[in-house]
């Protein structure tokens, strides 16, 4: 249930969905290193900030995330399993 002109959950709401063990957002960024030759040959992955900034606002506003880092994966098999396990 979301409070009355607000995207925020209500706190049960919250409560309900930490408590299943759910996630309420599953953020993800679309660069696979593997697919990329140029970076690949660097091997110097660097964290998704933009991302990670995302995560974090989003959990001070109560949401549970969880974030796909597309950089270290094999592939979007990996990206189906994350999404897979967090529903």
């Amino acid at each position: 249930m979301q409070r009355a002109g607000s995207s925020v959950p209500s706190s049960n709401t919250r409560r309900a969905s930490q408590r299943d063990g759910g996630v309420d957002v599953l953020l993800a960024h679309s660069h696979f290193l593997a697919y990329d030759p140029k970076q690949l040959e660097k091997m110097r992955p660097y964290p998704p900030l933009a991302t990670l900034y995302a995560a974090a606002y989003l959990r001070s506003l109560g949401y549970s995330v969880a974030v796909f880092d597309a950089m270290i994966s094999a592939g979007e098999h990996e990206f189906v399993a994350s999404k897979t396990a967090t529903e």
